[in-house]
Parts: structure tokens; C-alpha cells; sequence
């Protein structure tokens, strides 16, 4: 039985690179798919069929564009289970011991909240505390996502990982999520425009407040362990 060479598996490799496909990951297992597909033809074939001529086969049967939306499929899937996982997380905080100190978090934050209408001094201090701690973990993990991010692109196209891009991203959305929230909602406006009480608004803001301080937390130490850990499993895999 005919087996493929190191260098035809090179070139198969080479060929999903022209096929843009970016990610080593998905060049890995789509080269050992394309590698079982030619020889299984030259297997079944009544007549000779060169290498070359088999992976244009193999090519041609992920259709137009087949390659890059095989690629976007496995990007999205794990993106989404990544969302799931924080997302789940999150809910274990909510139904474990944990809540009593996200309670704990909320009150003291709406407690700062009502102090800081009271006095200016006091107003401006609450406002150091807060804007100081979401702009610090904030930038901790943009700094992160850069970092990640710059770091996988700058490598060479056969080296890059989609886990990598796939964390980045959810990175970039959870911080410009923060930013929106805190820096680009005017709470106040929500008491003319919605005729609720002072307390009430000052109440949403602690919710939202706190539900960013959580996510953030989430991310930090739970999202990113993760990442981390099946990024070894993946290099592991790869260099074995």
C-alpha cells in the first residue's frame, strides 16, 4: 500500500495555507483528513492517480470556499463554548455560598452610591474607588487580550492557534462591554426620562456595577485558567 511522504504532507499543508487557513489546529487535522482521502484513492482507483492529482480531489470536494467556512464553524464552536463556560460560571456564583458576598458587594456599593449624593467630597472620593477598580481590572484584561492577540499574529501563518484568537476576542468583548456600562451610561438621565426615584436608579447602578466586578473576576480567574490549560493540552498535542 502506497503511503504519503513527509514532504507530500508538507505540501498538503502548504495547500490549505493558499486555502487560507490560518490556524494550525484546524491545518493539522484537515492535512491527516486530506492525507487518508488520497490514499484511500489511490486504494480504489483502476488507473494511477498522481499526488498531485489527488489532492486537487480532496480540494475540490470541501467545495467553494469549503476550507475557510470549516474553519469559521470550529472558530465559532469553541468561542461558543467558551461563552457557555463563563456563562455557567457565573450562574455557580449565583447558587453557591458566593452569592452572600456578591450580595455583600452589591449593598456596600449602593451604600457608596447614596453616601456620594449626600456630599461632594464623598462623591468624589466614590467615584476615584470605582472608576479605579474597573479601569483597573479593565486594563488588565485588555492588556491581556493584546498581548495574546499580537502575539499569535505575529507568528508564522503554520504556528498560529485558534484558541488563542478565539480568547482574544472574547477578551476584547468583555472589556468593551465593561466600558460601555460604566463609562457610557448616564444614570442619572434615568430619572427624568423613566420618572424613577433617586434609589431606585442608584439600585440599578449597584446591580450593574457589581454584575461587572463579577465578570471581571470571572474572567480573571476562572475564563482564563481555562485557556491557559487547554492551550498546554493543545501545544502538548501538537508537539507530540
Amino acid at each position: 500500500m502506497k503511503t504519503l511522504q513527509p514532504s507530500e504532507l508538507d505540501t498538503i499543508k502548504k495547500e490549505l495555507i493558499n486555502q487560507k487557513v490560518e490556524y494550525i489546529e484546524i491545518i493539522e487535522e484537515l492535512t491527516d483528513h486530506i492525507a487518508t482521502g488520497i490514499e484511500r484513492q489511490w486504494i480504489d482507483s483502476d488507473y494511477p492517480i498522481t499526488f498531485e492529482e489527488a489532492l486537487q480531489n480532496e480540494i475540490i470536494k470541501f467545495g467553494d470556499k469549503g476550507l475557510r467556512k470549516i474553519q469559521n464553524r470550529v472558530y465559532i464552536t469553541k468561542a461558543q463554548e467558551y461563552y457557555i463556560y463563563l456563562i455557567n460560571k457565573l450562574m455557580n456564583y449565583f447558587t453557591s455560598l458566593r452569592v452572600f458576598g456578591i450580595i455583600a458587594l452589591l449593598l456596600s456599593i449602593y451604600a457608596l452610591l447614596i453616601i456620594s449624593n449626600q456630599s461632594l467630597l464623598i462623591a468624589s472620593f466614590s467615584k476615584v474607588i470605582l472608576t479605579g477598580s474597573f479601569a483597573v481590572f479593565n486594563t488588565i484584561i485588555v492588556v491581556d487580550c493584546i498581548k495574546h492577540y499580537f502575539t499569535n499574529r505575529f507568528k508564522a501563518i503554520e504556528s498560529r492557534l485558534l484558541l488563542i484568537d478565539v480568547y482574544s476576542t472574547i477578551l476584547f468583548v468583555l472589556s468593551l462591554m465593561t466600558y460601555i456600562l460604566f463609562f457610557h451610561i448616564d444614570f442619572k438621565q434615568l430619572t427624568y426620562k423613566n420618572h424613577l426615584n433617586l434609589n431606585s436608579v442608584l439600585l440599578i447602578q449597584s446591580i450593574i456595577y457589581t454584575l461587572i466586578t463579577v465578570i471581571q473576576y470571572c474572567t480573571l480567574y476562572n475564563l482564563k485558567p481555562k485557556y491557559l490549560k487547554d492551550r498546554g493540552a493543545v501545544e502538548h498535542y501538537l508537539n507530540t
